[in-house]
């Protein structure tokens, strides 16, 4: 993991503006997705990246990210609307929420790629051994 990076808020009568400015990552994003209408019961990722960078921001209700490095796990909670959390290669994640109705957006550092993707826990290991 990098670490949190937050996004600028920005609230008024109108509501809430929530910005990332790219000059702030350290890449420039070539893809983003959204993971929305989440079956709470259910865990989402459960793959590594070998090469790929990613910033998770939640712009809607609280996400918990795991991760393990092949030695040991971390937790990162990213809450309700405003939390970022840059997230380096060669980590296992897992991600979950208990709101069906959150937003996690994702920003990639690269397209997609199926041969970056390790989708086997054990393979991982042994990915991370070698």
């Amino acid at each position: 993991m990098r670490g949190y990076l937050a996004p600028q808020i920005h609230n008024d009568a109108r509501g809430r503006l929530t910005v990332v400015e790219f000059a702030d990552l350290p890449w420039v994003p070539k893809r983003a997705y959204f993971l929305s209408n989440s079956d709470v019961s259910l865990t989402r990722g459960s793959h590594a990246h070998k090469v790929l960078e990613q910033y998770f921001l939640s712009l809607q209700g609280d996400w918990v990210l795991r991760f393990f490095d092949g030695n040991s796990w971390t937790e990162c909670e990213l809450t309700g609307g405003g939390s970022g959390l840059l997230v380096r290669p060669g980590l296992w994640r897992e991600i979950s929420t208990d709101d069906p109705h959150g937003v996690l957006a994702v920003f990639a550092s690269q397209p997609y790629s199926e041969p970056d993707y390790i989708r086997d826990f054990s393979e991982f290991i042994d990915w991370k051994n070698s």
